[in-house]
């Protein structure tokens, strides 16, 4: 476990200690839970040291991530209650719980630098050597969209957008990434996807993904922007010239049966073939 203290604690959550110094010590056995969840999900044991030493540059990250995703927990719990100074532990039956709305609009916002917190742990475990091989890497970055931050950089989904969000869109990114898989071969799509866990490129790999992202993307729906069938298109287009184009820098798709499939040319009936039909 970590070392977190009450002024890290409060630090980051400042509306905690001025209305209770009971909170923290409250929420300590919830801090462990979560940060043992942490490792076993997502760095995974053999790389705890790695990113919770006190000299790595993720340790920041697990910290504040530990500390926002444990007290989200306990937000909607009984004994917190919100007051006009902040948030503190029920000590006084005199003491009402918050407005629904003010928990709501503090769930989102916590839960966004929580979230915020997570990608940048994920990013970050990207470079360290060997992570990429992991169960917990291949669970937690198996599609390019991975991330909020990618939803947000190639959809029209905008504001505080988490894991929540990107979980909501989860069907038409498989939908998008199954057309992918289907065009260019799994064996492609799984090369691009290992080069993504470890953050490092072939040539023209990096410039194909982005390409990807923004077709995946022009598959996903909000009440405001709903997907254009044209823009799909387009950027399906852009996919797959790029890749034909550059198709020496594509091995695995131009040695699959998809490759094959879309370059087989259509039998032309001609008079003087012996098979020629005619038609009625």
């Amino acid at each position: 476990m970590i070392n977190i203290t009450a002024e890290q604690f409060e630090q980051l959550l400042p509306f905690v200690g001025a209305a209770s110094e009971d909170v923290f010590t409250k929420m300590q056995p919830a801090l462990e839970n979560v940060y043992f969840d942490l490792v076993a999900t997502v760095i995974g044991s053999d790389f705890e040291d790695a990113a919770c030493m006190e000299d790595s540059p993720i340790l920041g990250n697990v910290r504040s991530y530990v500390i926002l995703k444990t007290f989200i927990l306990r937000l909607r719990s009984n004994d917190l209650v919100m007051t006009d100074n902040g948030f503190g532990v029920v000590s006084n039956e005199n003491i009402s719980p918050a407005s629904q709305a003010r928990v709501d609009a503090l769930f989102r916002e916590l839960t966004y630098k929580q979230d915020q917190q997570l990608h940048g742990i994920l990013n970050r475990l990207r470079t360290v050597e060997g992570w990429s091989e992991t169960v917990q890497a291949s669970n937690n970055i198996a599609s390019f969209f991975w991330s909020p931050l990618v939803l947000r950089a190639y959809s029209p989904v905008r504001g505080f957008v988490t894991f929540d969000d990107l979980t909501a869109h989860r069907s038409e990114i498989g939908t998008a990434e199954l057309a992918l898989r289907r065009q260019f071969s799994d064996s492609l799509i799984e090369q691009l996807l290992e080069e993504e866990r470890k953050a490092q490129y072939e040539p023209f790999h990096r410039h194909a993904i982005v390409k990807m992202c923004h077709f995946i993307g022009a598959h996903i729906s909000t009440g405001e922007t709903p997907a254009d069938p044209h823009y799909k298109d387009l950027a399906y287009t852009a996919v797959a010239n790029f890749i034909e184009e550059n198709i020496d820098k594509f091995p695995k798709y131009k040695d699959s049966s998809a490759y094959k499939a879309n370059h087989m040319q259509a039998y032309e009936n001609k008079a003087d073939d012996p098979t020629f039909f005619f038609g009625c």
